[in-house]
């Protein structure tokens, strides 16, 4: 999705994945791109979830801004750091 040009970050057109946002960024979906099934079926389904506690998000403008960093209690996946850092560092 970022690849293809259809993610603008703070009104600039964004095409690198692995970009890192601050906090204050503002992510929104391009004009165009917000007209395609993908994007419109992918807002009916995150309305429905649970809201982030770091990021403030328009459903209805495919906009979010960035209100804090996540810690890691606000991160429900099941992962052990420990392990991961033990496999990176043989």
């Amino acid at each position: 999705v970022v690849r293809h040009n259809h993610v603008f970050v703070n009104g600039k057109k964004m095409n690198i994945p692995s970009a890192r946002v601050s906090v204050g960024d503002e992510v929104s979906i391009t004009d165009k791109s917000k007209k395609l099934a993908l994007f419109s079926n992918t807002a009916d389904t995150f309305s429905k979830r649970a809201a982030l506690p770091w990021i403030d998000v328009d459903h209805d403008k495919c906009i979010g801004k960035v209100i804090a960093l996540p810690q890691r209690e606000d991160i429900q996946l099941n992962v052990k750091e420990r392990l991961i850092v033990e496999l990176y560092s043989k």
